[in-house]
């Protein structure tokens, strides 16, 4: 672990002074200690202002600390970055996405605000935008929510709230209110899996095996939500090949399968997009991406990859191209 440590932060940077090394070292240390992120994100900020070139490392570091879920530490050092840089692009955008999961609304509307007018046409910025203006709305919704439950404590606004949360991607918060409606009705089959799915998402896999077997008591597609149960394993061992060899994209092809077995689309598509990112020169990724695009109703980027296939040379299965409407 120390040695990947060190490669990971020390290797890409040239020792230019007596000063870097020591400072690389004090983000080394912090790094491998839990619960640090802060004063990591503290000792890269003061090596930021000493080495403002140095765009790689700051990058690397506030993308990082972001997806780890240390929105504050990202948002931090992205400000950090931002103070000597102001037209630094990944520090803008990850400050907009740090103070969203903050719930720093208006923050955030102006990091996107000033993003898409410098980088009008670029697909990622306006997803991650759009997804905001989602968010945004939702927790809007539970606000309201949150006052209603206050005067009449109803059992069916938990699982609206649990619902709108889930959306939201706080899939804690929406487990909690799942927890608590779960516990007060007899049976409710479309609660049991979306707590179900959650639990998947956050990698709970221990109570998403007990809420699939809870699943198959129900009266309807008893012999799917039988299925789930034994899918439950197989995700934790995808999940495991992705932790050991994330650079590579077969534990994410798993995960996709996986997903789409258990009918959460979109999550397989997230993960096939991380395993065409790693490899992009193979068709076979992209062709699954598509056909996962396809399964989920999102036909016209389903239409849009094959058609790159098909202009690459890559024979379609004819099947599929009198579906998708293509010549």
């Amino acid at each position: 672990m120390k040695n990947a440590a060190v490669s990971f932060f020390i290797l890409p940077v040239i020792m230019i002074s007596c000063k870097k090394p020591v400072m690389l070292k004090e983000i080394d240390r912090a790094y491998q200690t839990p619960g640090n992120a802060y004063q990591m994100a503290v000792a890269i900020g003061e090596y930021v202002h000493q080495y403002p070139d140095d765009k790689v490392l700051a990058e690397k570091f506030i993308k990082y600390l972001y997806e780890k879920g240390y929105f504050r530490e990202s948002l931090h050092l992205a400000q950090s970055v931002l103070q000597r840089n102001p037209e630094d692009g990944t520090a803008w955008f990850y400050s907009a996405q740090a103070y969203s999961a903050l719930y720093r609304f208006p923050e955030a509307e102006k990091c996107f605000t000033r993003l898409m007018k410098q980088n009008s046409s670029d697909n990622a910025i306006y997803n991650a935008y759009r997804k905001f203006q989602v968010r945004k709305r939702i927790f809007g919704s539970v606000a309201s929510l949150d006052s209603l439950i206050s005067l009449t404590n109803s059992d069916s606004l938990y699982r609206k709230r649990a619902d709108l949360l889930l959306t939201a991607n706080e899939v804690n918060a929406a487990l909690s209110d799942y927890r608590y409606y779960l516990g007060r009705v007899s049976f409710d089959a479309d609660a049991l899996l979306n707590k179900f799915r959650a639990e998947m998402i956050s990698r709970q896999y221990d109570s998403a095996g007990v809420t699939a077997l809870r699943l198959s008591q129900a009266k309807k597609e008893k012999q799917v939500f039988a299925r789930f149960a034994e899918l439950v394993p197989q995700a934790r061992e995808a999940d495991e090949k992705i932790d050991k060899n994330p650079g590579h994209p077969d534990g994410y092809v798993e995960k996709a399968r996986i997903l789409l077995l258990l009918r959460f689309e979109q999550e397989a598509i997230d993960n096939l997009l991380t395993a065409v990112s790693l490899k992009p020169a193979d068709p076979a990724l992209r062709f699954k991406l598509a056909l996962a695009y396809q399964v989920s109703g999102q036909e016209d980027k389903a239409r849009e990859l094959l058609k790159e296939l098909q202009a690459q040379g890559i024979k379609l299965p004819e099947e599929l191209r009198k579906k998708m409407k293509m010549e």
